[in-house]
């Protein structure tokens, strides 16, 4: 099945209203088993892994090129700008690794992986997002299919969970983090407590 077929079927079944992935019908597992999605990273002889990344911001994605491609055994194979995108391109590239975002248009992160995950078991998922990741983020990350998590914004923790996907293993306990927000630079100048005014002198 061409990609360009496989991408306009997805498109035709899924209903953006649905709660869960319309388009995991066993006509798409065919679809893309046809590619064969189960030939993990371990099923393969490459000289590079090859990772795919999905990000609806260009700046995101661009930042996670950059953290993989400083490690010399990496490269990307390709990006997808939403959910829908990640799937058909994970379909056409048989990728050893998928990085997902978690909020994107068409398909989220949790909809894409359980699509992906379906029909490739083998193929580690990873989620990296910028919401608080807590227990119940961990257990649907887990339940949709992803292998490990990381928060947005730590280029170490990104490279540590591919590297302990790549072997098989899970990267869960460095994915809690606080949400810091930066202090406004302005409002030490806009913000600043006024001087109470000096009492009336008595006449």
């Amino acid at each position: 099945m061409p990609a360009a077929l496989f991408y306009y079927e997805i498109s035709c079944i899924y209903q953006p209203s649905d709660s869960y992935v319309a388009c995991l019908t066993e006509g798409l597992y065919s679809g893309l088993r046809i590619y064969d999605l189960g030939a993990g990273p371990r099923k393969r002889k490459r000289l590079m892994t090859r990772i795919l990344i999905a990000d609806d911001s260009p700046y995101v994605l661009e930042s996670i090129k950059k953290v993989i491609e400083e490690h010399p055994d990496w490269k990307i194979c390709g990006e997808a700008a939403d959910g829908l995108e990640a799937v058909s391109k994970a379909a056409e590239l048989t990728p050893d690794l998928i990085v997902l975002d978690l909020t994107m248009p068409n398909l989220n992160g949790f909809q894409a992986a359980r699509a992906i995950h379906t029909a490739a078991p083998s193929i580690p998922l990873l989620l990296y997002t910028q919401h608080l990741f807590d227990t119940h983020l961990e257990k649907e990350a887990r339940n949709a299919g992803f292998s490990g998590a990381v928060t947005k914004g730590s280029g170490d923790s990104l490279t540590a969970a591919v590297e302990s996907l790549l072997k098989g293993e899970q990267y869960f306990s460095n994915a809690v983090a606080v949400l810091k927000i930066a202090p406004d630079p302005l409002a030490t100048i806009t913000d600043r407590p006024k001087k109470p005014d000096p009492p009336d002198e008595a006449v």
